[in-house]
């Protein structure tokens, strides 16, 4: 194992002189590509598994393109770049993204991924989406940490994050089923046929799911925040058993086309927890 530090100007990631100590990264190194604002060019180096791989702050070009990305597995990957688009694909056991910036293609990033935490610092944009068809795009865990100026989006054809999304701030977009959701702030859409929270959806101090999917919730537990279904022009949503544990709790079908059917409902205290639009009607089975 070596560590592998990026000095490269032409972005070409195989030349030995673009790296030091010199020839290209293999198995088990650690790289490093902190500054420069050469765009690194996109090739298929899924064959090797890095250690670890990171992306400086100081580093503002771009890494592959949306039609030849940078195909690497890693262990664990950092990208705090600032370049104008980042797509890479391959296996991650973590990838960690924080103190970065962009704009809409801040980050593209597919493979297959066991945990992705965004943390404080991170602004602009992460595409969860498969970067490379063959690739194809997997994820289980998915934390959105102190960071109100992310935005996250899962491409529909994505499986995940597939166990657990735990999220406090930013703007969220999923499109696959997930078992357990966790919303302590910011705002999280729901799209697709996908079920949500079979396990449990939690939402509390101010988050508000925009339900738009017409798959079922499983377990709800609302408590100061809100869950809408305002935007939802599917054909029905069932929620299997909803809690709301506060008064300021808000459950909204104000418009839109979706019935929701709640197979069970408590509040606790009592309270207006659900606002319906006129003409609208809700099951209680």
């Amino acid at each position: 194992m070596a560590d592998k530090l990026w000095i490269g100007t032409d972005g070409d990631w195989e030349a030995a002189g673009n790296w030091s100590p010199a020839n290209q990264p293999v198995n088990a190194d650690d790289v490093f590509i902190l500054d420069g604002d050469d765009d690194i060019d996109g090739l298929d180096k899924s064959a090797i598994d890095l250690a670890s791989m990171s992306v400086g702050h100081g580093f503002t070009g771009s890494i592959g393109t949306s039609g030849t990305p940078l195909q690497i597995n890693a262990t664990t990957l950092i990208y705090n770049g600032r370049g104008a688009s980042a797509y890479l694909s391959g296996t991650y056991t973590s990838a960690i993204a924080g103190g970065g910036m962009g704009g809409d293609d801040a980050l593209h990033i597919g493979g297959a991924i066991t945990s992705m935490y965004v943390v404080s610092g991170w602004m602009g944009t992460i595409t969860f989406e498969k970067v490379d068809a063959g690739d194809g795009a997997t994820m289980l865990t998915l934390y959105i940490c102190d960071a109100p100026r992310c935005t996250f989006v899962a491409a529909s054809d994505v499986t995940g994050p597939a166990t657990s999304a735990k999220i406090d701030s930013g703007n969220v977009t999923l499109a696959a089923t997930c078992a357990t959701v966790e919303a302590r702030g910011g705002q999280l859409t729901c799209t697709g046929t996908a079920s949500y929270g079979t396990t449990a959806m939690n939402i509390s101090s101010g988050a508000r799911i925009r339900y738009n999917s017409s798959g079922a919730i499983g377990v709800l537990n609302l408590y100061d925040a809100t869950l809408d279904f305002s935007d939802n022009e599917t054909v029905g949503v069932t929620i299997t058993a909803g809690n709301i544990y506060s008064p300021k709790g808000r459950i909204l079908e104000a418009s839109g086309a979706c019935p929701v059917t709640y197979t069970s409902l408590k509040q606790w205290p009592a309270g207006r927890c659900v606002r319906v639009g006129a003409g609208r009607t809700i099951a209680i089975t």
